[in-house]
């Protein structure tokens, strides 16, 4: 992906598509994109496998837009970062499968829900945003990212709702991806407090 990321931007300079002062920036932007693209189809061709399309497109439209507003702990290399991703995968595909089955909620499925919910919103409200060391964010853009999540939560919530009686499969996939991105935060919040404390020792 390196490679063809560092290929593709060659070729734009050489067509002046982009100024040569700009090709580090286009080949990592590009990197990303290519990655992330990479790593979306190779989800969705797993949900396929596990015959959870619907429940994978889910997944992946609440994860990816939730993380914008929130942050949260990110690996410090790619291939962390799509071990990360693969594993908080495979553990969304265990928990729909808890889910759906009742294995752990037996009768009282939307309570619990609404419980797990509840915790979910109270982490985003109490903790998000999570800035990234190299990515700081300002005050304003703190106080708008923090709107953002509560009001796409607040929505999800809805979403749950009127979504379980008919399609649950759907309400437990919003909540599942909620639920990784409030694990998300949490080991975020403690990496940033632990590079922070590092910093401190080493002053």
């Amino acid at each position: 992906m390196e490679k063809f990321s560092t290929n593709l931007a060659d070729f734009f300079v050489k067509n002046k598509v982009i100024e040569e002062e700009e090709y580090d920036i286009c080949r990592y932007g590009l990197e990303i994109m290519l990655g992330s693209a990479r790593d979306i189809i190779l989800l969705m061709l797993l949900g396929m496998l596990f015959r959870r399309t619907l429940e994978t497109g889910i997944y992946l439209a609440v994860f990816c837009s939730l993380r914008r507003y929130t942050g949260g702990y990110h690996a410090k290399t790619r291939r962390g970062c799509c071990t990360a991703t693969l594993a908080g995968y495979l553990l969304f595909i265990m928990e729909i499968k808890m889910f759906a089955s009742n294995i752990v909620l037996f009768d009282n499925t939307p309570v619990v829900m609404g419980i797990i919910y509840i915790i979910c919103l109270g982490v985003i409200f109490c903790i998000a945003p999570i800035e990234h060391c190299n990515k700081p964010l300002t005050e304003m853009k703190k106080r708008k990212n923090r709107r953002g999540a509560l009001e796409e939560t607040l929505l999800l919530g809805g979403g749950i709702v009127f979504s379980y009686s008919n399609l649950s499969e759907v309400s437990f996939a919003i909540l599942v991806a909620l639920i990784e991105v409030a694990l998300l935060i949490i080991i975020g919040r403690r990496e940033n407090s632990r590079r922070k404390e590092a910093c401190q020792a080493d002053c």
